[in-house]
């Protein structure tokens, strides 16, 4: 009995063992709150300055409680400011994923070239002067096109 164990438990661990953690793939939400605007719909004046006409709209309660995550650990590859307090970062998680977050915040937790985790917090968004709650514009791609980032989710 003790032998079949042994030679199961060398069995399963070459099993799993070949296997990769798919730590890349951009599987949480990154803020709480609302879909406002469906992944492929240009309906908003936001989109002019968000690099991908492919994206979610997630908005928010006007208030101090929301936060930005990554959606999957990852390295910062670029945070842009188009405006004052007006940020869009983006994340290479590897296997070809990069997300992309744009927000208004005071500050970000995170600059240019960090390692984050999955569920670190890149920023605190607030709401900007032409907003009813406080908005989180998300995408994602792999290989360079962009996908419905709903279709990611668990």
């Amino acid at each position: 009995f003790l032998v079949f164990l042994t030679i199961m438990a060398s069995i399963m661990t070459m099993m799993y063992a070949s296997e990769p953690i798919n730590d890349c793939k951009p599987t949480v939400w990154p803020t709480a709150g609302i879909i406002k605007y469906e992944f492929n719909i240009l309906s908003n004046s936001e989109i002019e300055k968000f690099p991908s006409d492919k994206y979610l709209c997630i908005e928010g309660a006007p208030n101090n409680s929301m936060k930005v995550i990554a959606s999957a650990s990852g390295k910062i590859q670029s945070i842009d400011e188009p405006e004052k307090g007006h940020f869009i970062i983006s994340i290479d998680h590897g296997c070809g994923y990069i997300s992309r977050y744009a927000f208004y915040a005071l500050e970000l937790n995170v600059k240019l070239n960090d390692q984050v985790k999955r569920f670190e917090i890149l920023g605190y968004p607030i709401q900007s002067n032409n907003e009813n709650g406080v908005q989180v514009f998300y995408s994602v791609e792999l290989n360079g096109k962009p996908i419905d980032p709903k279709d990611l989710m668990n």
